[in-house]
């Protein structure tokens, strides 16, 4: 194996941090800066999702993902009630500690905490995971955002995509800030044939709404198309529709051009009509082999960021017809029946809203 792909695949040990904890935050620069350059080499020969492939191998080799997701079980509930002939669950215990980081709670002397621990911040980050988490800098146009695999992943080769600076995940009152959100979503997506990507707004599932992010994953092997792509054929058409799902949301599909020129108009005008808090959720999907990019926008208030019965916030994933559980008395609840196609339903309509 050549030296150029030995620290991808963590067979070298100059791949891995050094044992001590001092050294191995001291060496991070000169690591991070090593493997950015093999990361480009690895875009440069296969796109984006062979960087971000690259990535993962890297990252859980060096054992800073710890959840291969063995843990996971998957539910799938059939129904008639909507276009949707099913909805899931994706039972995935790991999930229930991501809000407690992956690390110490407090830096080693001498190192100075920012934004308040932030996780998304490059400057906590290299001493909250030892020195072990590093991430891919994205090129122009899209260098405003750094890739970073999440240690609580829903997929294999889950990332999450955020911004160098720590700015605010909401757009607060900014029409053109939510259309920029959309378009470098689009653009993102459209590198990766086969992957998902989405943005959830604060109150609408975002768990860091103090640092922008996008998250991105390769569409999961061997499941159907998720439940509310099944509303997209069945609607026939772009649009909004409030009938065949229980979440009233708006669709277009095309090419990235015509996608961001339609885009604008609509969330100009729908950012200038609702409140100021309002928030959102926002997709899209590549199906790859040529098809067109789907894209959905998800209309939210922070007032209905959670379902009855579900521990978390209803965010896009749940929105695309897969709900999260994570704790012991979810998945009893799974076992003794009390949720189903009609629970999962209801749990969607209960977050929507009109647009």
């Amino acid at each position: 194996m050549s030296g150029s792909l030995s620290i991808l695949t963590g067979m070298s040990p100059d791949a891995h941090p050094p044992n001590d904890e001092a050294n191995s935050l001291a060496s991070y620069a000169e690591r991070q800066a090593e493997l950015q350059a093999l990361l480009e080499q690895e875009r440069a020969k296969g796109g984006l999702a062979a960087a971000l492939m690259a990535l993962y191998r890297q990252q859980l080799d060096c054992g800073f993902i710890r959840d291969p997701l063995d843990e996971v079980r998957r539910f799938s509930f059939e129904g008639r009630a909507y276009a949707a002939d099913h909805f899931r669950v994706q039972f995935n215990p790991a999930r229930a500690r991501r809000f407690g980081g992956v690390g110490p709670a407090r830096p080693p002397e001498g190192v100075e905490v920012i934004n308040g621990g932030c996780f998304l911040c490059r400057e906590n980050i290299r001493w909250q995971s030892r020195g072990l988490e590093m991430g891919y800098a994205l090129p122009k146009p899209l260098d405003r955002y750094v890739a970073w695999m999440n240690p609580f992943p829903l997929a294999p080769a889950h990332c999450i995509l955020a911004s160098h600076r720590h700015e605010p995940q909401h757009w607060h009152g900014q029409g053109k800030e939510l259309v920029q959100l959309a378009g470098e979503l689009i653009d993102l997506v459209d590198q990766l044939p086969g992957w998902i990507g989405f943005y959830n707004g604060v109150g609408a599932g975002a768990s860091i709404p103090g640092h922008l992010h996008h998250h991105l994953m390769p569409r999961p092997g061997g499941q159907a198309a998720f439940p509310m792509e099944q509303s997209f054929a069945a609607f026939g058409r772009d649009g909004w529709t409030s009938k065949v799902y229980p979440m009233a949301f708006m669709h277009w599909h095309g090419e990235v051009a015509s996608l961001k020129t339609r885009l604008r108009p609509w969330l100009m005008a729908w950012h200038d009509r609702v409140e100021r808090e309002a928030t959102a959720n926002i997709i899209v999907l590549n199906p790859g082999e040529g098809e067109p990019l789907q894209v959905v926008f998800v209309p939210r208030h922070p007032a209905r960021s959670r379902a009855e019965g579900l521990g978390g916030m209803v965010g896009a994933f749940e929105a695309l017809g897969e709900i999260i559980c994570s704790s012991p008395e979810e998945f009893d609840r799974i076992e003794r029946g009390e949720i189903d196609y009609s629970t999962i339903a209801g749990m969607l309509s209960q977050v929507s809203i009109a647009p």
